[in-house]
């Protein structure tokens, strides 16, 4: 299942990585490195971006979504 990934899936095909394992991390890292090419976004504003949702989902206030 992990093979299509290919030469971007190295973490993963080496032992499922480490606190996300499964197929979790083999969607993330071939996501991060295609986003990594492409210039798009960097893991840290993505992972800032889920946490504001996260606490915006908790507190229930619709304005603090972004």
């Amino acid at each position: 299942m992990r093979q299509h990934l290919g030469g971007r899936a190295g973490i993963v095909q080496r032992g499922e990585g480490g606190a996300m394992g499964g197929a979790g991390v083999t969607v993330t890292a071939a996501t991060v490195q295609r986003r990594r090419v492409l210039g798009e976004i960097n893991t840290a504003s993505k992972r800032a971006e889920r946490k504001k949702e996260r606490q915006a989902a908790q507190t229930g206030s619709e304005n603090k979504r972004v």
